[in-house]
């Protein structure tokens, strides 16, 4: 059973950070400082993505009131510590999901500022080799934010996200990477999902926990449902994390 979130009221935001940290993945240990976003990217909800050499933050929400939302790429060169430069602009400010192949940087949907602007569709892509604004790459199949993305070498996929009014969504987006285009559909979640996280092994993708919204209550999610990103189909359900988050 999931549990049901009666009050949110309590929850204390202390704001968003520029902190970029870093683990020697192949030893266990705690993360150690590797420098600063840039000031104006001191913020939530940024796509990620990297080619293995430079890693990417894309756009971003301001903590706090007034509302802001950003069109700056960060880069930092993953070997070297060091703060991260600008590497160009979305083509939209934006809070988005971000996905890539070795060449492509892809920046997916996203929350775009309330009132009135509401989510994007928008997909963008970068080339990650130079610096340049990103491209129009094509749309999702909605206007969305908060959904788990992962990716193959030459499949991207978007699980799920949140719509407007606050609700979950079971549609699964996916695009080829290397060619742009809209997204497609590729099948359905089990259930409704936003907030919820993505990963992959270049075979499954696999798509866990969140938070959604059903009939205006809130309810965390322990499920983890996966897809086969060669073929076409509904997710299939994986297992659970050990508590729901």
């Amino acid at each position: 059973v999931k549990p049901f979130i009666t009050d949110l009221t309590n929850h204390i935001y202390l704001g968003a950070s520029n902190i970029i940290d870093y683990v020697t993945i192949g030893t266990l240990g705690n993360a150690t400082d590797f420098g600063d976003l840039t000031f104006a990217n001191n913020a939530t909800k940024r796509g990620t993505c990297s080619d293995g050499t430079r890693g990417f933050w894309c756009g971003g929400q301001s903590s706090g009131a007034p509302e802001n939302h950003y069109n700056i790429i960060d880069s930092v060169t993953i070997a070297t510590t060091g703060n991260s430069t600008d590497f160009g602009d979305l083509t939209v400010a934006r809070t988005s999901e971000g996905m890539s192949n070795d060449t492509r940087g892809v920046a997916c949907g996203g929350g775009r500022g309330t009132p009135g602007l509401g989510l994007s569709n928008i997909i963008d892509y970068f080339t990650m080799a130079s610096a340049s604004n990103a491209i129009d790459f094509g749309d999702l199949t909605g206007e969305k934010s908060m959904g788990a993305v992962c990716q193959s070498d030459t499949r991207g996929i978007y699980f799920g996200g949140n719509v407007i009014p606050p609700a979950g969504l079971e549609v699964i987006d996916y695009i080829t990477i290397a060619t742009t285009g809209n997204a497609l559909d590729f099948g359905d979640l089990t259930h409704t999902a936003r907030q919820n996280s993505g990963s992959s092994d270049n075979t499954y993708g696999v798509s866990g926990a969140g938070l959604d919204v059903v009939g205006g209550q809130y309810w965390g999610d322990n499920d983890i449902e996966y897809v086969t990103i060669t073929t076409l189909g509904n997710a299939i359900d994986f297992g659970d994390l050990t508590i729901t988050r």
